[in-house]
């Protein structure tokens, strides 16, 4: 057994604005830089910074296209692993290929043959299915997912690992800087996430705006998220009064929507994972889910209000309207501490 495993990361991720992979990404390297059995480094193909400070050494290499050969010119030797924290690989010149492959899979969407409302990037889809093949390991954000994905592809049961991450360090010190911010006195239900039809935003959109005006209880509907593939449906509602469309806000900013909102509701028809549901439990936010298997799975004892049909969320907006806010005393601990998780995976195969 190796006394240091070398492990480069594609931290493509951390390069864009910080999505849940992004932030799933950051935990990751967070847990790697504290675990000692471990030389961890991250890669990206990019001009531009990382958005959030690396926890372990960063190098940008300089190329045209991401998905071109890769030459690492500062290594001083091959690493023991490669690890593509976003379900891919990028295409490694002949000589330069890594002992062994990891891919982190969040969630097969693009995939899975029941959700192809999403737009076709046959592209991606080659890039994905060719990683999948190559891949001697994967870690799997949830059970859901690591069975999505070995029905998906034959032979893969034995080489999966379960870890649903942890959230990143910079979540916890903004809770524990503002845990006495309270609910807002301009009551409002707040919706998280990219507006495209997985995360069917629509279909609460479609019930707040079935309650008259009296009904609404002085309530409004936040929705916190980048305008996605179902944009187009929700843009006609834009004009209600009650409803505000934020597009794009940064971390704290949601934190700070998310803390105080009355409830947070997310009616996804599909999720790996679901970070804003562990934030939301975290600040002590209640949370109204549609019933997935994925939600049952990770948070089925924290939270007793499902949804199982789009016709029930009106209901349940009436319900919590109508209802006294109802927040624990008690603020739930960090969500999955399991920081040597990854390395522990790592020495079996090294």
């Amino acid at each position: 057994m190796k006394s240091l495993i070398s492990v480069l990361l594609d931290g493509q991720p951390l390069t864009h604005r910080l999505s849940g992979i992004g932030k799933v990404t950051l935990s990751h390297l967070e847990a790697l830089a504290a675990d000692p059995r471990v030389r961890a480094e991250v890669v990206t193909v990019s001009h531009r910074d990382l958005m959030v400070a690396s926890p372990v050494p960063h190098h940008p290499i300089p190329l045209h296209s991401r998905w071109g050969s890769w030459w690492l010119p500062w290594l001083d030797r091959q690493p023991d692993i490669w690890h593509g924290t976003n379900a891919m690989f990028p295409v490694f010149h002949p000589g330069l290929q890594p002992r062994i492959k990891v891919l982190t899979i969040h969630d097969l969407a693009l995939l899975l043959p029941g959700y192809r409302h999403i737009p076709e990037k046959p592209v991606l889809r080659w890039h994905i299915n060719r990683s999948l093949k190559e891949a001697d390991a994967f870690f799997c954000v949830s059970k859901t997912t690591a069975d999505d994905l070995a029905g998906l592809v034959p032979g893969t049961a034995a080489r999966l690992w379960v870890i649903p991450p942890d959230l990143p360090g910079h979540f916890y010190q903004w809770s524990d800087q503002f845990s006495d911010l309270r609910p807002a006195p301009n009551p409002y239900l707040l919706f998280v996430g990219n507006l495209n039809a997985r995360k069917n935003p629509l279909a609460v959109v479609r019930a707040f705006t079935s309650l008259k005006a009296a009904d609404r209880g002085g309530f409004r509907l936040v929705m916190a998220g980048e305008p996605g593939n179902q944009w187009p449906d929700l843009a006609r509602f834009a004009n209600d009064p009650d409803i505000r469309f934020t597009g794009y806000l940064p971390d704290e900013q949601i934190w700070s929507l998310m803390k105080q909102a009355r409830a947070l509701l997310v009616p996804s028809l599909y999720e790996g994972y679901g970070l804003p549901v562990a934030e939301a439990l975290h600040l002590n936010t209640p949370v109204i889910l549609s019933d997935i298997p994925v939600f049952r799975e990770l948070f089925g004892g924290q939270t007793d209000v499902w949804v199982e049909k789009e016709t029930d969320w009106r209901d349940q907006l009436v319900n919590i309207i109508r209802s006294e806010p109802v927040r624990s005393k008690i603020k739930n601990p960090r969500h999955r501490p399991e920081t040597g998780r990854y390395g522990d995976v790592y020495q079996q195969w090294v």
